[in-house]
């Protein structure tokens, strides 16, 4: 009798503990790290308890998709298997390339420093604020961008014409617009491909 009482009453302090888990995500500009953000937190939305969800902008997740150009939270409390965990996400700006890159990385790594800092003093002190919140990052997603292969569907029911146009379209936009490297890339013409000398016969030879 003794027993079950203080087991529930342990398991009943065990849900009403509030265990944090702070997550960023950063990539390559391009690399899907914003969609990943808006996916979670969708899949999520049905165990969020009501009034905790916040965004440091304003519908920063409703808006019209477009490139992360600054460093925004999105926090929220959810309960899973009767534990309750506060989860707060953090979007970052794509890395870009050349010199910026390096201004990037410094940037982000200054802010999980500056976190980590925050968390540390608070738990360093001799009294807590019991309403304190734990801001270190816990993890860092790393989004790396798949390279993709080009290809035309049902190009049989094209013509000729058309097959070429599209073709070009490809060319221009992988090599001019978007700069994608290309390995063994090599134009090989449809005659050449299809079109062969015969190797004369022994007869023939000596016809």
């Amino acid at each position: 009798m003794l027993y079950n009482a203080y087991s529930h009453k342990l398991s009943k302090s065990r849900r009403n503990t509030l265990s944090y888990l702070n997550v960023m995500v950063v990539g390559s500009v391009g690399s899907g790290k914003t969609v990943f953000v808006r996916t979670f937190c969708e899949t999520l939305k049905h165990d969020v308890i009501q009034g905790s969800f916040q965004e440091s902008k304003p519908m920063v997740l409703r808006d019209p998709l477009r490139l992360t150009d600054e460093l925004y939270t999105v926090s929220m409390h959810i309960v899973e298997n009767g534990q309750r965990t506060a989860l707060t996400i953090t979007d970052t700006p794509g890395f870009t390339t050349g010199y910026a890159v390096d201004h990037q990385l410094r940037y982000i790594a200054k802010y999980i420093d500056y976190q980590f800092e925050r968390t540390l003093a608070q738990e360093s002190k001799v009294k807590r604020d019991a309403k304190a919140s734990d801001t270190h990052i816990h993890s860092c997603l790393y989004f790396i961008v798949i390279k993709h292969i080009q290809t035309m569907s049902k190009s049989d029911t094209l013509t000729v014409a058309q097959r070429e146009q599209i073709k070009s379209v490809f060319r221009r936009e992988i090599f001019d617009i978007l700069q994608i490297p290309i390995y063994g890339c090599i134009d090989i013409d449809d005659e050449d491909q299809h079109t062969s000398t015969p190797t004369p016969t022994t007869d023939e030879q000596n016809a």
